[in-house]
């Protein structure tokens, strides 16, 4: 089904029914990108991702786990059961949960990500993420699956100070491609690798524009 979006997605903004398309994706974003190239090598003209998670289920749950510990006597543990004290949101009170879940990611010493504010966030809602965890739980994606057969190029992005993103997982992770760039987006975690305006403006997007355009 969310590949089917996006190939709605993609036919809404298309010219031409021929029209070939350059894919940019970050964390999941990343993963179903890939996804979409494996199905359809031939309609993707470009692929630059940033910091998926894994390409397997058992990689984004390794990475998961590995990068949403906390310390019981720590900051962001604190921000979220004090916040329990005064707002606990229901299963369909969406706005209270996208806010607990939106603190939750603001702040992470592993990832790097330690200066999002909650009221600029931009990811999944909680329910949607939940939602989308459960159904992959279920059935254990391979996202990886036919990239084999993508020849182009792809560009691969991570961070410099995400410690669940080391130079070894990003060899790992980009390994499914049959050729690859890997690059070091430095001072900036996960989510900085496009929403820090300094790491967007001096790195992440004259890097990108670079590669579309020898394409």
């Amino acid at each position: 089904m969310i590949y089917d979006e996006l190939t709605g997605v993609i036919a809404h903004y298309r010219t031409n029914p021929n029209q070939k398309v350059f894919l940019a994706g970050h964390s999941w974003g990343a993963m179903l990108a890939t996804g979409y190239a494996g199905k359809h090598p031939d309609a993707v003209q470009g692929l630059a991702i940033a910091e998926p998670g894994g390409m397997k289920w058992e990689d984004v749950i390794e990475f998961v786990k590995k990068t949403r510990s906390f310390s019981i006597w720590g900051e962001l543990l604190n921000n979220v059961t004090y916040l329990d004290q005064f707002i606990t949101g229901k299963e369909n009170e969406h706005e209270i949960l996208d806010y607990k879940s939106s603190m939750l990611a603001s702040k992470n010493d592993i990832t790097g990500d330690n200066d999002t504010e909650p009221g600029s966030f931009w990811r999944l809602g909680a329910v949607m993420n939940l939602a989308l965890f459960e159904i992959a739980q279920q059935y254990k994606p391979d996202f990886a699956e036919g990239i084999s057969n993508f020849k182009v190029p792809v560009l691969f992005f991570y961070s410099e100070k995400d410690k669940g993103y080391p130079d070894d997982w990003a060899n790992r992770i980009s390994a499914v491609y049959n050729q690859v760039e890997l690059w070091k987006v430095p001072g900036t975690g996960h989510n900085g690798i496009v929403s820090d305006k300094k790491a967007w403006k001096e790195t992440t997007l004259p890097r990108m524009l670079s590669y579309f355009n020898s394409l």
